[in-house]
């Protein structure tokens, strides 16, 4: 297990990071990049050094970019969100607070694994096109 980088948003510091942690680590096994940039830049990483499939990657949020990481091999999988939920459920707790009622502290919005094997189903596809595919 390596440390955490961190790379302040900005992607050149990012991927120069990424890059130096695989070539002082030949025998890194995965990456987790834990939100859409750092996900994006990490796959980039890997994809410019040829190492799809020897170095997993798993990430977080999705976009057109992530996803066809994904459908190439690229990425073996990431976190996605329920935006739906999230926004659905923010409303929802905010109308109780403002007719007075009491709300909780905390609402679980359970995410999702998306993966190779689940991409294309349909409760993976409405996660990723909530308002379907342009």
């Amino acid at each position: 297990m390596l440390p955490v980088q961190y790379s302040d948003g900005d992607p050149q510091k990012a991927m120069d990071k990424t890059i130096d942690m695989i070539q002082a680590n030949p025998d890194l096994a995965g990456i987790y990049g834990t939100n859409e940039g750092s996900t994006l830049v990490v796959a980039n990483a890997i994809d410019s050094q040829n190492l799809k499939g020897k170095v997993k990657v798993i990430g977080f949020d999705s976009t057109e970019a992530i996803i066809h990481f994904l459908n190439t091999g690229v990425i073996q999988g990431f976190v996605v969100q329920d935006a739906y939920q999230i926004g659905y459920q923010g409303i929802k707790t905010l109308n109780a607070a403002l007719s007075g009622q009491t709300v909780a502290k905390e609402i679980d919005i359970p995410v999702k694994f998306v993966s190779a094997q689940n991409i294309n189903t349909p409760e993976i596809d409405k996660l990723l096109h909530p308002f379907g595919k342009k």
